[in-house]
């Protein structure tokens, strides 16, 4: 065993911030180093906390540290044990793509709605071209491809596109949840 550095002893191991998993411990559960499912908190995910002073041991000027970090493996482990299908397919995805700066917040709005019902959605938030959205959304494996254009947003319209097909069809804005789910 090796000795501690002198510089060490003024430090803890005890992690200041813990994120801790509290998952139903199956009676077959396999035991995790220092014990998955041992003690009142449930297994260790990461950890973090202060660190001020450090730089100024090793020689440098008074600097505030934090430091976090997270066990990717006690990760996978904490979502298994909460019922995570970590192999399931993911859930097809839809784009939200504006024709203009000025529609971001529009474009905003309707992906927030869309994840609020529990479609998965992205969007541009870079102020890519329309071509480059699309590309994006290819990126992505979008299935369907919303476009919001000044003439769309002043008819109360958006054009959804099917990313296979290329067939388009303009939807209602006040049910674009379900024009959505009808085609996904």
């Amino acid at each position: 065993m090796s000795r501690i550095p002198p510089w060490c002893a003024a430090w803890t191991t005890t992690p200041v911030l813990s994120l801790r998993s509290r998952p139903p411990a199956p009676a077959s559960a396999p035991s995790v180093a220092g014990g998955a499912y041992a003690g009142p908190g449930g297994p260790l995910i990461g950890g973090g906390g202060r660190y001020d002073g450090l730089v100024e041991l090793e020689g440098g000027k008074p600097t505030a540290g934090v430091g976090f970090a997270v066990g990717f493996e006690r990760a996978l482990l904490a979502l298994q044990a909460f019922g995570s299908d970590l192999g399931a397919d993911e859930a097809p995805c839809v784009y939200v793509a504006n024709a203009g700066k000025e529609l971001r917040q529009n474009v905003f709005a309707i992906t927030q709605e869309l994840r609020a019902a529990g479609i998965v959605t992205e969007a541009d938030y870079q102020g890519r071209s329309l071509k480059a959205q699309f590309k994006q959304a290819d990126k992505v494996g979008a299935k369907l491809i919303l476009v919001l254009g000044g003439d769309e947003l002043a008819a109360g319209k958006v054009k959804v596109r099917d990313m296979e097909s290329h067939e388009e069809v303009l939807a209602d804005l006040a049910n674009v949840v379900e024009a959505v789910r009808e085609r996904l």
